[in-house]
């Protein structure tokens, strides 16, 4: 993948981070990914609500 793919996905990975679909710990390889120039392989889906959690819990979220 190119650069300019790996930062999309990462904007994607964040979205899914949001909506339940990746864990947090998924999103962040993808990032990683992005900033690195490389590809770590294929998403790995996973149900949850961690960023829920966090929201409830106060914690603040920005867009990079």
């Amino acid at each position: 993948m190119t650069k300019p793919e790996l930062q999309a996905r990462a904007v994607i990975a964040g979205d899914l981070f949001r909506q339940g679909e990746i864990t947090r710990g998924e999103c962040f390889r993808i990032e990683m990914d992005a900033f690195l120039g490389e590809n770590s392989g294929d998403l790995k889906f996973q149900k949850n609500n961690e960023y829920e959690e966090l929201v409830e819990l106060g914690v603040k979220f920005e867009k990079l």
